[in-house]
């Protein structure tokens, strides 16, 4: 909303940040009246509320001699990253779940109508006036990654085969999110014993992660109740060598990535852009991931979601 006043002159907000910012009615499509009087603001306090593809405005004259841009150029309301994440991993559909491994993670799908329930630790916002997101959000993905390699200083690709029994890492190092929302909880390794070294550590930490990830698709499942048939990844998390290959071993649907999955965002503003425009997006072009031939990795897994469900 703020760029959008800067660029045009015009106040206004997506449905998207509309949700995020907790002060709107996904049902209704508008700002709460029951939340606003709560907080003694007045609806006209807040911008409007319009589709992420709409043109709100034009750049205006002190703003193109500002930046050197033509005046007059359309602008288009946007979103933001989370939400362009995930259309420009083309999971327009509930049969796509999108994954992304960045500093944080998430996993989302899109409904046609919203799923609200408060046990599963989900959030439910609104993309668009007809798609609704169902998602989990964690506080714990490359950053954490990024934690063991200044820590543990393991080269970037420990084995990739079969891993002589690493311990099972809970990666909650910055609190979490789904399905908790408690800044509170702390990171754990589990099981591990003098045998195992540093590199076994390591290894840990990319599986904890990426277990965290899947644990993260179940739960929307079976939250949403709509078995998704595909997965596609974003994130840069994923350029990790070993983790788009153990989220394939757990996730039990096919996975693909992009070539480049850091620019999923980048590529929902653009496909944004070409709705507005009228013009159909071209498909995104992926690869599926083989899973990791990695025959305890099922069993880790499991032992994962089972401790995780004790903290």
């Amino acid at each position: 909303a703020l760029l959008n006043q800067r660029l045009t002159g015009v106040w206004t907000e997506d449905h998207g940040m509309a949700s995020a910012s907790g002060m709107y009615n996904i049902r209704d499509g508008d700002w709460d009246q029951e939340l606003l009087a709560i907080l003694k603001l007045n609806k006209e306090m807040l911008p409007p509320v319009s589709s992420r593809s709409d043109v709100v405005g034009r750049i205006t004259r002190k703003v193109a001699s500002e930046f050197g841009l033509p005046e007059g150029i359309p602008v288009i309301n946007g979103s933001g990253d989370g939400f362009f994440a995930h259309s420009g991993s083309g999971c327009s559909s509930p049969e796509r779940i999108s994954v992304t491994l960045g500093t944080s993670a998430g996993v989302r799908q899109a409904l046609p109508v919203p799923v609200l329930d408060l046990a599963a630790g989900t959030f439910c916002y609104r993309a668009t006036g007809n798609e609704y997101l169902l998602g989990c959000a964690g506080n714990n993905g490359g950053n954490v990654l990024e934690w063991s390699r200044a820590v543990l200083g393991v080269p970037e690709a420990p084995r990739m085969d079969d891993a002589e029994d690493p311990p099972i890492f809970i990666p909650l190092i910055h609190g979490e999110r789904s399905p908790d929302w408690n800044p509170h909880l702390k990171a754990s390794w589990h099981g591990l014993t003098a045998r195992n070294t540093a590199a076994d550590l390591a290894r840990s930490v990319v599986e904890g992660v990426i277990f965290n990830l899947g644990h993260y698709v179940e739960i929307l499942q079976e939250t949403s109740r709509v078995k998704a048939s595909s997965i596609v990844l974003s994130g840069n998390g994923f350029l990790h060598p070993l983790a788009a290959p153990i989220f394939a071993a757990v996730a039990g649907i096919t996975v693909s990535t992009p070539p480049a999955p850091g620019l999923a965002s980048l590529r929902g503003a653009g496909v944004c852009a070409l709705e507005a425009l009228g013009v159909a997006a071209p498909p995104l072009d992926t690869t599926e991931v083989p899973p990791l031939k990695d025959a305890g990795i099922t069993k880790r897994y499991a032992e994962y979601k089972r401790l995780r469900k004790m903290v």
